[in-house]
């Protein structure tokens, strides 16, 4: 909503945003800054804030550009807090692809390469190095040697180059690039062009997530938490776990889905709804084919433990619940009498 009044549209500079338009965030946008903020995306006056506060908690957070990492593995593992919140950003839409992405996502140029010469001379301050295009050639060829011509195709915007990428602009015969820009863009590059890396460092983070830190919340709340656990026989399944009081028994099931709420729309919305679904009826949806594979459902998980009370040492009069906790807040919060939860707001009853 905003506040109405007259204004002279020749005079528009003047007009304060601050005293003159009143801002109402509805839930959905709570939910955007709420993933902004997760991911340290940021004002620069938040920011350092955050610093400080860090500082007293003598907690050191490693900067882009200081101990150099040599592989992307290693760099993907101590900057992946970075990398993913470029490519939560940059990656979750179609739109935002054709923009950020590079022309080609299976360019074989290793990200340190590509980071090496952005950054093949001294950053000053927010200067914008020039070269001649010529010198430009030779430079990339000594680092990229004979993928010089897809460096270019991908990374080189000019005239006769339009699809390109903006890491460097080409002008007349002049070369320019921005080198704190292009270190930054570079890491985001290890979760493209290094996306099993990326992608196996993001599930053990996950196993992470499920193993310990949805655990800790749950024993700090009074409950007896059993990790994961296989079923095996006719019917195997994995349940992730159980959350044990006298009165509430929690079927748990973790999904790392996260971060897709850094731009409002309908499709990340639907894509949340399928998945949730899937989770709870039992279904996993395989992209490359765009089909569904039957899973074990998690009503199926709870029908299990309301079947085996005693093996598991639950009190004949607990109740069972099947809780679905996720990453980011859903658009529902039930669906066939199980629950679904965020877990920065997870309320559960002891």
């Amino acid at each position: 909503m905003i506040k109405l009044f007259k204004y002279d549209l020749n005079n528009l500079q003047n007009l304060s945003i601050s005293h003159n338009v009143i801002i109402f965030p509805n839930e959905q946008y709570d939910r955007v800054m709420a993933t902004f903020e997760k991911f340290n995306i940021m004002s620069a006056e938040t920011a350092e804030n955050k610093m400080q506060e860090w500082k007293k908690q003598n907690i050191i957070m490693p900067n882009p550009g200081s101990d150099k990492s040599y592989t992307s593995k290693d760099t993907i593992k101590r900057f992946y807090g970075l990398i993913s919140s470029f490519y939560t950003a940059f990656y979750r839409s179609k739109p935002y692809v054709e923009a950020f992405g590079p022309p080609n996502k299976d360019l074989d140029i290793d990200p340190i390469k590509i980071k090496e010469f952005v950054t093949r001379h001294e950053v000053r301050g927010d200067a914008i190095s020039v070269t001649s295009y010529s010198n430009f050639k030779s430079e990339l060829d000594t680092y990229v040697t004979t993928k010089s011509q897809e460096f270019e195709n991908n990374f080189v915007l000019s005239q006769d180059n339009l699809i390109a990428f903006p890491l460097f602009v080409k002008l007349d015969d002049k070369v320019m690039n921005s080198q704190a820009f292009g270190e930054l863009y570079c890491y985001f590059l290890h979760a493209i062009f290094n996306k099993d890396l990326f992608d196996e460092e993001t599930r053990q983070r996950s196993k992470e997530f499920e193993r310990t830190v949805v655990k800790n919340k749950f024993e700090e709340q009074g409950f007896t938490y059993k990790l994961p656990f296989k079923i095996k026989g006719k019917n195997p399944m994995e349940i992730d776990g159980l959350a044990i009081s006298d009165s509430h028994v929690y079927v748990i099931e973790v999904k790392g889905w996260g971060a897709k709420k850094m731009i409002e729309e309908k499709s990340s919305e639907d894509i949340l709804i399928r998945d949730i679904k899937n989770s709870i009826f039992g279904y996993h949806y395989v992209a490359k084919t765009d089909n569904l594979k039957k899973t074990v459902s998690l009503l199926k998980k709870v029908d299990w433990v309301k079947n085996n009370k005693t093996k598991l040492e639950i009190s004949s009069q607990a109740e069972i619940i099947g809780l679905l906790i996720i990453n980011e807040p859903p658009p529902f919060s039930e669906c066939a009498g199980c629950l679904i939860q965020f877990f920065d707001d997870m309320i559960v009853l002891k």
